[in-house]
Formats: structure tokens, sequence, C-alpha cells
């Protein structure tokens, strides 16, 4: 049955200002996997419900709703998500469309890891679509001579939402059922979706379900009709390769060259660093995109930087997580990525953020000011570390010249003494700082730039 959708207080949900739609499949479970925490359900299908509507599968607009594909429990949208659908099947015997729901990590949501329990255990075998129609027909039949309306036919509706439904029918079995797995007295009120909770950690339920979004449809036979309107095919592959739980390191500063040589030698059986000897699942640790699946053995397939070898343990570094982020939003000449996988990169990195306990930069591409300005603070950068280095360098020169020295005058010849005298007078005027008011200038326009970017 197609029926409008109403909050607790009896209002109807609205999309803009359209009223937002339901219907519900039985029986609609396919098949789960606990350790993989994958639900496979049918979404909808074209079968005539007790009231005669039907739902026309050729007419689903999608485009909106694979930019954020949530899957709710009982239409509640004020709720955290419990899944995110990372793939839609169109199905033609019979017509059906299916939906690949991936749960977050057990423990992280423990509502979530019940519901998807329930559905393993088929207590619960229902799923139920929330859509806007946009065109529609009456659906009519002959009787006794009469023409009858029987119901409705959608052609054109947009899928805002799929929700895992509750099973009133039998209350009493469902609950010795949830007293026997050992679920909270409060289970039944939750399935009825009168009182769903609030995961402790919800931002972390978000960042994990931006991460298990994806794009599009498969379609399991070609067909001339046109099956389902959406912008992209969806894909399995995994460029998000990074490691989550790496140890901290708060250092700010970062060479990202440097970071890879360190890496690269890290990963190889033998620490050459040769890409012969590499072993490229750990060498992936400490990126956050394998931007070319096809070459995954190639050292340029690996994209975005984190991480370093500090000691000998791979660490996920404070400057390049902010650095990675950077190029993510547009800076350090970008990187070149479709939006999907963007996107899926910045929520990567924002969980870095979380961990570093900073705040998170808004999800946007920089403006050209913006881009210039970074920039701008890259080069000071860049130059101050260069100062800093040079003048490491002339003190471990002076360091070596004074070692020199005090061999030379310990022979005891006069000759010698006197050019030592000469050369520690050199020495004393060197050690003047050299490079300081260039030093102080470059920091002085580095805290400028700096609060600028703060600006932003």
């Amino acid at each position: 049955m197609a029926y409008i959708l109403k909050s607790s207080s009896g209002e109807a949900i609205k999309g803009g200002d359209k009223e937002v739609w339901g219907s519900d499949v039985v029986h609609a479970v396919k098949a789960v996997d606990l350790k993989k925490r994958t639900l496979i359900l049918t979404a909808t299908d074209e079968t005539k419900d007790r009231d005669g509507d039907i739902i026309s599968l050729n007419g689903w607009i999608l485009d909106n709703y694979m930019k954020n594909p949530v899957f709710l429990w009982a239409h509640d949208y004020k709720s955290v998500p419990i899944g995110a659908t990372q793939k839609l099947i169109r199905r033609r015997k019979p017509p059906r469309m299916e939906a690949v729901i991936r749960f977050p990590t057990e423990g992280l949501y423990p509502f979530a890891d019940m519901i998807l329990r329930l559905y393993a255990e088929r207590i619960i075998n229902a799923a139920s679509v929330g859509f806007i129609p946009l065109e529609w027909e009456p659906l009519e039949e002959k009787r006794n001579g009469e023409v009858v309306r029987v119901g409705r036919r959608f052609l054109k509706q947009e899928l805002l939402e799929i929700s895992g439904c509750p099973v009133p029918s039998n209350p009493n079995a469902v609950q010795d059922m949830i007293k026997g797995m050992g679920l909270p007295e409060e289970a039944a009120s939750w399935l009825t979706g009168d009182q769903i909770p609030e995961p402790d950690r919800k931002d972390d339920i978000l960042t994990e379900l931006e991460d298990l979004k994806a794009k599009g449809v498969e379609v399991e036979e070609e067909t001339d009709r046109v099956m389902v309107q959406v912008p992209e095919t969806i894909t399995e592959e995994k460029r998000i390769v990074g490691d989550k739980n790496l140890p901290l390191d708060p250092r700010p500063s970062w060479d990202g060259n440097a970071a890879r040589r360190r890496i690269a030698r890290w990963a190889s059986s033998d620490g050459s660093g040769d890409k012969d000897k590499i072993d490229w699942k750990k060498y992936a640790k400490a990126f956050v995109v394998l931007a070319d699946p096809d070459k995954p053995d190639n050292f340029g397939s690996y994209k975005l930087p984190f991480a370093d070898v500090i000691r000998g343990e791979l660490k996920a570094v404070w400057g390049g997580v902010k650095a990675a982020m950077a190029a993510v939003l547009g800076a350090r000449g970008g990187v070149d990525l479709p939006e999907a996988e963007r996107k899926r990169a910045y929520n990567f990195l924002a969980h870095y953020y979380r961990r570093f306990d900073k705040p998170v930069p808004e999800y946007h591409l920089f403006t050209e000011a913006e881009r210039e300005l970074f920039e701008d603070y890259e080069e000071v950068r860049g130059s101050l570390q260069e100062i800093r280095q040079t003048l490491e360098a002339i003190k471990e020169g002076q360091e070596h010249i004074r070692n020199a020295l005090d061999e030379l005058i310990s022979k005891g010849d006069e000759g010698s003494k006197d050019i030592s005298s000469d050369l520690y007078s050199i020495i004393l005027e060197a050690e003047s700082e050299p490079g300081k008011e260039e030093l102080e200038g470059l920091v002085k326009e580095l805290r400028r730039i700096t609060e600028e970017l703060k600006k932003l």
C-alpha cells in the first residue's frame, strides 16, 4: 500500500512542498552476512498492493538519493541512519529493485547491530521506501460491466530513502525473541519507531556511513527500455586504502617526498624501497587514495600521503593529514578524483582530524583567492625551512672547524696558534646568526598569511 508518511505528531512529512509517501515490501530479505555486515533486500517491486497501487520500476529517479543513500529505521528522518546503500540492482524477473546495505562497524552503534541481527534471524523481514510521487494515473478495471477505479500506477517518483520496517503482526512473538536474544527491554519500543536511541559516538557513525556510500545502480540484463535513471554506474573498486587506525604523531612539519621514500623502504622486504620488493598492501596504508586501481603496483597510483615511518613505526602525522586535506579541497594543485571519491577522501581525513582533536574544515573546493593564499603560505614555509636547514649546516660546519682548530692548537706550533686565533675570530663573527634578518622577515610573513588563512 502506498501511503502518506506522517511524523510522531501526526503531521504529514514533506520534502520541500510535496508530501512524502511510503510503500512497503514484505518478505523483502534476500541475504544477510553478519561477518561482512551486509543486508540484501528488495526495496521496491511492481507487485500490486492490497489497495491496488503499483509503482513503476522504470519511473524511479535516484539522482538525489545516491548522493545520500541512507538506510533508516521506520522512516525516522531525524534519527541517525543505521546503514548506507552501497548498490542498487535492477532485476527483471520478477521486476524489482534490490538494495545492498552496509551497516557500521560492530559496536559503533548498538541499535544498528540489533536491527542487523533481527534481520538475520528473520524476525524482521520487511523494507519500505520513502518517495515523492511526481506522475501517476488511475488504475481501472471492469466489474459487472462498469469501469471501477481500483488504485493508482505511479509513473514517476523520486526516491528519498530506504527504511527497515517493524513487524507488528505478532508483537508477543517479537517480545519473546527479544528477551531470548538478550536485547534491552526498550528494544520493543525501538522497533515501533517510537524511541530510536541516539549513538554515543554520533560523529564517528556519520563518518563511517559516509565511507560506505557509493553512487549508481547495476542492471541485471540489457533491454531496450530505460531501466533506471541515474548519472553513473556503481563501482566496487576500493580506492580509499589508508589505514584509519594508525598511531598519531602531532608534529606539524611535513615533507611528502621524503615520507614516500621512507614508506617505500619500510614496506619493502629488504628495506631497499625497490619497486619489485614492495608489499603494496603495506605501502597503501600510508596513503588516502589508490587513484589508479588498475595499477596497484605503481608508486604513482597512490595519492595523498598522510603518514610517515617514525622510529620504525608507521604513524599518521598531523602535518601530513593537514596537507592531504588541503589537496582534497583544491590546494597544492589539488588531486584528480571523481567527486564521490573526493568526498570519501575528505571523510577519511576528517576521521583523523577528529582523532587529532582538530576542527574539521568545511567540505568545499578552494576559491582562487584561497588557493593563492595557501600557495603563498607554502612558499614562505618552504623558504623558512630552507634557511633553517642552511643554518643547521653552518653550525655543523663551524663545529667541524672548531674540532680541526683544537687539534691544530694541540700540536703546540706557534704558527699554528696564530692561524687558529685568526680563524676563531672569523667563526665568532659568523656566529652572529647569519641570515637572522631574512629569517625574521619570513617568520613575520608566515604569521601574516596564517592569520589570513584563519579568516577564511
